[in-house]
């Protein structure tokens, strides 16, 4: 007897569906609800693998009209149950208001879910609310500007007002030394007059003519003084007027909005009083003419009634065209409300946003230090007489950043959460406090001491916990390193850098590595295939491309052009779509795409959870156990969907040059996520001092698997 079971769903490559015997549904192009119709009935079943694939199909709109309400709902279903891949695909629903109103908060809410640690972890939102961010910094760019012209106006009201003060002080000075003056002058007249008497009997007019000098010296100084109290006057007067004007408009600005609210509703209860004086007239008018009706049947005449009906009528009218005004004045105090009580709830969403978004990172690039929590010793060169280090960093604030200081002194960070200073290097090492502060209130600390290289310098112990989830499995990678195009411009670092991170990886790391340097399309695909089928679910995979990459606009995708490739023809190119599917169907725990090339950060559309700063060293490693356990489908790209820069790292790119010294000195656990961070300052601050902008980017890869776990790197021996 032959027995049939009912047939199993199971997301695979098409050899391996065709060797089991089943139906390869996944990409059939003449059919694509046909993938709906196997995922369907698992879903309803209750299966919540089935449900994310189903919500999915209606996502992307495979073989059906794409639903993002239905998604929505079959994302739901899964997510309550737990599901950390649904939890994640519901969360970026609600960043994009896709299906769902549009609710950031509630985004972050369902990532966190999907971390597992909702208490202990914050998102770092590179890939979130770039939107959120955008109306974020549009609000706070309002509200700048009105706080910078009320700023200004005080600034220049305040300056207006010293002004004054000192010009009228400068004035009653003036003022007194011209009295003084005055009575000089006139004690010089009677002195003079005294002498020509004098000198009428004694003959002698000397000192009639001494006088005579000294006095109109005097009175040259007092026109001289009068003139300037003339001018100071007139300063002190227009000085006032300044001041005034200044005031007022400053009051004026103040006060427009409460004025135009208060206009609205004056004028609706003005025009309320008159619609039910027109009311009470109208019946007035209706109860007239009810008598003169009853009259006029008795006495034989309506002439009354005629009046009183034409008159009737205009009062309708009238009272008809005050309703219609009052009820567009109520229209408009309620818009006016609404429009206030919207703004208030949108300050209310952003506090919560704030509130709700990670706290500000700091990494260090000069001197090179990975955050740790302990305080370290960092060793600097100085040269000759040199007592001073310059010290760079970069901080990032998804919630806005409000201070920087270093020891206590405030720092300027550029736009791009740059910031330098010098500090004093002594002997015996001299303590450096980084402390931010963003505008949700939260606060960051980063504390360590720099040592002169000649001084002994004692290395903060480094936790060396390693998460069960790790001591199973092996770590594989795949390195690709294309240089010498046959179509494409050649590139001059793909290589070096491709060779030494290969290197680098199988010698700190203990990868098992694969190495494809100047690779076809052929070669790329083979190996990706060899390598799913060599992973298993305990393995964790890191796949690096260093190479030229291309972003069709018109259908907004991404490529990866293998040596091979043409420039008028996308034949042999390789879409991030089809890596996308790739990773999707390997069964490692991690997989960690790093993809250094042009407008590489195609695949980058999501937030990634990571540890609030500050927690303990018992919170570190809960988190780490966490992150180990779950899978994670993650990129790490050089850039975002724009071109990077293929030298400025000496013989490496930017990018390659930031990656391998970060790796180079990690001497503990080191999430992807914090191994990003330390890549990101070190490209920004390299990237602006050849007047380049570069943003290193670090995501989820959607429709790939992700489950909130991470990629964790742990050198040899730890």
């Amino acid at each position: 007897m032959t027995y049939l079971g009912p047939r199993r769903a199971v997301k695979t490559s098409a050899v391996e569906c065709e060797i089991r015997g089943g139906e390869y549904v996944a990409y059939d192009r003449a059919d694509y609800a046909t993938a709906l119709r196997v995922w369907l009935p698992l879903a309803q079943e209750g299966d919540p693998a089935a449900q994310v694939y189903v919500g999915e199909i209606y996502e992307k709109g495979l073989g059906v009209a794409s639903d993002y309400a239905t998604a929505a709902a079959w994302y739901r279903r899964a997510a309550e149950r737990g599901f950390s891949r649904a939890q994640i695909d519901l969360g970026h629903l609600y960043e994009k208001g896709l299906g769902v109103e549009r609710d950031p908060t509630q985004a972050l809410e369902w990532y966190r879910k999907a971390s597992g640690l909702s208490d202990a972890i914050a998102l770092d939102t590179g890939g979130l609310a770039t939107e959120t961010r955008q109306q974020l910094s549009d609000l706070q760019a309002e509200v700048g500007r009105r706080t910078q012209e009320s700023q200004q106006l005080r600034t220049q009201l305040e300056a207006a007002r010293r002004q004054l003060d000192e010009a009228r002080g400068e004035l009653d000075r003036r003022s007194t030394e011209a009295e003084a003056g005055q009575r000089q002058v006139e004690s010089l007249r009677r002195e003079l007059d005294r002498a020509k008497a004098e000198a009428g009997a004694a003959r002698d007019d000397s000192k009639v003519r001494a006088l005579a000098v000294q006095l109109g010296q005097r009175e040259s100084e007092l026109e001289q003084q009068r003139q300037e109290v003339t001018r100071l006057r007139q300063r002190v007067t227009g000085l006032e007027a300044a001041a005034a004007q200044e005031s007022q408009q400053l009051r004026t600005q103040l006060e427009a909005a409460r004025r135009q609210l208060d206009e609205g509703r004056g004028e609706l209860d003005r025009r309320g009083a008159e619609a039910e004086t027109g009311e009470r007239q109208v019946e007035s008018l209706r109860r007239e003419l009810d008598r003169a009706k009853a009259e006029a049947g008795a006495a034989r005449d309506d002439s009354k009634v005629r009046a009183l009906t034409v008159q009737l009528g205009q009062r309708e009218s009238e009272l008809e065209q005050q309703r219609q005004e009052v009820t567009r004045l109520r229209q408009r105090v309620a818009g006016l409300d609404a429009a206030a009580a919207r703004e208030r709830e949108r300050l209310g969403r952003v506090r919560d946003e704030r509130v709700a978004m990670a706290g500000p990172s700091i990494e260090m690039v000069e001197p090179s230090l990975l955050a740790t929590r302990g305080v370290s010793v960092v060793k600097v060169a100085l040269q000759g007489d040199q007592t001073e280090r310059v010290i760079v960093g970069r901080v990032t604030a998804p919630s806005g950043l409000l201070l920087v200081t270093v020891n206590d002194r405030e720092q300027t960070v550029d736009n791009r959460g740059l910031f330098q200073t010098r500090i004093p290097v002594k002997a015996d090492g001299a303590p450096v406090r980084v402390v931010a502060v963003d505008r949700g209130g939260k606060r960051t600390n980063l504390e360590f001491r720099l040592a002169p290289d000649e001084g002994p310098a004692a290395a903060a112990a480094l936790p060396r916990k390693i998460p069960s989830a790790l001591r199973e499995g092996q770590y594989y990678a795949l390195v690709i390193g294309n240089r010498a195009y046959e179509h494409w411009p050649s590139l001059k670092t793909s290589e070096g850098d491709a060779r030494d991170t290969a290197t680098l990886l199988e010698k700190r790391y203990g990868f098992k590595t694969r190495i494809l340097l100047n690779a076809r399309r052929f070669d790329i695909l083979q190996a990706l295939t060899e390598l799913r089928n060599q992973v298993t679910e305990k393995d964790r995979l890191l796949i690096y491309y260093a190479g030229h990459g291309y972003l069709d606009e018109k259908i907004n995708r991404a490529y990866w052009i293998p040596v091979d490739g043409h420039l008028d023809s996308n034949v042999e190119w390789i879409s991030t779509v089809a890596i996308t599917d790739l990773v999707g169907a390997i069964s490692a725990k991690h997989v960690l795409l790093v993809v250094d090339s042009c407008y590489s950060g195609a695949l980058t559309r999501s937030a990634l959870a990571r540890l609030e700063a500050g927690n303990s060293e018992e919170a570190r490693v809960h988190w780490l156990e966490v992150v180990a356990s779950k899978r994670s489908r993650t990129v790490l790209s050089s850039g975002d969907v724009k071109p990077v820069l293929d030298t400025g790292g000496g013989p490496h790119s930017v990018f390659a040059r930031a990656w391998l010294d970060v790796l180079a000195r990690n001497e503990e656990v080191l999430e992807g996520q914090r191994l990003y961070r330390e890549i990101a300052a070190r490209v920004a601050y390299a990237a602006d001092a050849l007047k380049f902008e570069q943003v290193p980017q670090y995501a989820p890869i959607r429709y790939a698997g992700h489950e909130a776990g991470d990629f964790l790197f742990v050198p040899v021996g730890n």
